[in-house]
């Protein structure tokens, strides 16, 4: 079946934001005097504030309010400069190019709406995008898929006709479990393992040379 849209999640997908958010995560924990250590930093990649929230606490000693520390994240921004500064390579090409050929274009992030509609709108690129959808929306963060089930839906589309690019070991999977190809970005930093994805990638933008490597073989097989 013809794919017919490209899911993206966003951060370490479209921009290399993760090491920005880990950054800011060690600020605020730093303001409390706590540190945590690298590997469940690692662990947060991909994932909802709301889903991590209660280890996150126990390790900070369990006496700091999840009001508490988004008020300490408010504190510590990443400015649009530096978002701006972390888009990949060629990602504004590549958006351009699944517009011009009849793409639809959705967003499926774990971070909070308010972050991910700065993010866009730093990076010039909010208006590519038919569906945005954020973690915060849904009681269970990736590898839930209820993130991915809900963005097809909000297409109008059918699982078949989607494809998700993804980096996080939890974003893999919540694809995997909504019946979604993935497409995974390569990145050794996270511990992750792209293999679990049907594709893999090194840059975000061989996207494009995928979809039309995938396309002709679509035709190969319907001319057969």
């Amino acid at each position: 079946m013809k794919i017919k849209a490209v899911i993206f999640d966003m951060d370490g997908v479209l921009l290399d934001s993760e090491p920005l958010n880990l950054e800011q995560i060690k600020e605020v924990c730093a303001s409390f005097g706590k540190e945590l250590d690298d590997t469940y930093l690692s662990s947060l990649v991909g994932r909802s504030l709301h889903d991590t929230w209660p280890e996150t606490a126990r390790r900070l000693g369990g006496n700091i309010s999840l009001a508490q520390y988004q008020k300490a994240l408010q504190s510590f921004p990443i400015s649009s400069m530096k978002y701006k500064q972390a888009l990949f390579p060629k990602i504004i090409d590549l958006l351009k190019w699944l517009k011009q050929e009849g793409y639809k274009i959705a967003l499926a992030s774990s971070s909070s709406m308010a972050t991910i509609e700065r993010i866009l709108k730093a990076c010039d690129i909010e208006y590519y995008f038919d569906v945005c959808l954020s973690g915060e929306m849904f009681s269970k963060s990736k590898p839930d898929p209820q993130i991915y089930v809900e963005t097809v839906l909000k297409l109008g589309l059918s699982p078949e006709e989607c494809i998700i690019v993804e980096d996080s070991a939890a974003g893999i999977e919540a694809g995997k479990r909504a019946n979604i190809d993935v497409v995974a970005r390569v990145d050794s930093r996270f511990g992750v393992d792209p293999y679990q994805a049907d594709h893999q990638v090194c840059h975000t933008y061989e996207v494009q040379t995928l979809l039309m490597k995938l396309h002709s073989k679509e035709k190969e097989s319907l001319s057969s």
